[in-house]
């Protein structure tokens, strides 16, 4: 007598890779509503399908149930998202959040002229034109900003992880050793910022452009961590240092 073969599961490499869209939607006809229709139809799915993934959009879910029940889900477990900042709808920035707080790949996009919340205005941003050649630019775009996104070797960073990092180094050392940790990091981009103003000076600009990019990056992070880490005292110190780095930057156009 045989045994029936059990069924198996198929291997993790023939699972397809999954994508859910975070964006305005509107009501049926509306300029919103067509605006979004036309930016998934023409670049975001495309451009997704070609590298493997499934898309997921919250007003195509045909299942029945919760929406929001399916859409967090997604948030929470999809390999990618992708976030239409246009027009700073609050769904689209409550949707954002809870998949900052999951630490998982995020990539945003944003039409031309959107003027993005503070909190979330120093993040990469993909923007584009709302015109024929944008779709053609958006799509070589969106593609490279995906493929850098998914295969960075670090972890997805932003504003809640570094919030919360920021309260966990609190609450585990001393004062002193929180002021000392600010402070060293503050003369690191101080001599960085030496290294950068010498080169402009000898006019030996190489890789000059990534260097600020990076410092800029560090100092927005620092000032996300002041309030979390300092006195008042130390707090208006090490701000007023911080924004005089920042002086420096653009005023020698690094």
């Amino acid at each position: 007598m045989t045994k029936s073969k059990e069924p198996t599961n198929p291997p993790a490499q023939d699972m397809p890779k999954t994508c859910f869209v975070i964006t305005p939607i509107g009501d049926s006809n509306s300029t919103i509503r067509r605006s979004t229709d036309g930016l998934l139809e023409a670049v975001i799915k495309p451009v997704l399908r070609s590298q493997s993934y499934e898309v997921a959009v919250a007003h195509e879910i045909a299942e029945s149930g919760s929406i929001t029940k399916q859409v967090i889900e997604h948030l929470l477990s999809d390999d990618l998202v992708i976030a239409n900042l246009t027009g700073t709808n609050p769904n689209v920035m409550y949707e954002l959040a809870v998949r900052h707080a999951k630490r998982m790949p995020v990539v945003q996009l944003a039409e031309e002229g959107t003027r993005l919340p503070f909190d979330i205005s120093d993040e990469r941003t993909v923007f584009y034109s709302n015109d024929m050649l944008g779709v053609e630019e958006l799509k070589k775009k969106l593609s490279k900003a995906v493929k850098t996104t998914v295969e960075s070797k670090e972890p997805p960073d932003n504003p809640i992880f570094r919030a919360i990092s920021a309260t966990t180094i609190k609450l585990t050392v001393d004062a002193s050793t929180m002021e000392a940790y600010l402070i060293s990091q503050v003369e690191s981009l101080n001599t960085q910022m030496s290294f950068l103003v010498d080169q402009t000076r000898s006019k030996r600009p190489y890789g000059s452009d990534l260097r600020a990019e990076k410092i800029r990056s560090e100092i927005a992070k620092l000032e996300e961590q002041l309030p979390f880490m300092v006195t008042d005292n130390d707090y208006n110190n090490l701000k007023h240092r911080i924004q005089t780095m920042k002086y420096d930057i653009e005023r020698h156009e690094l």
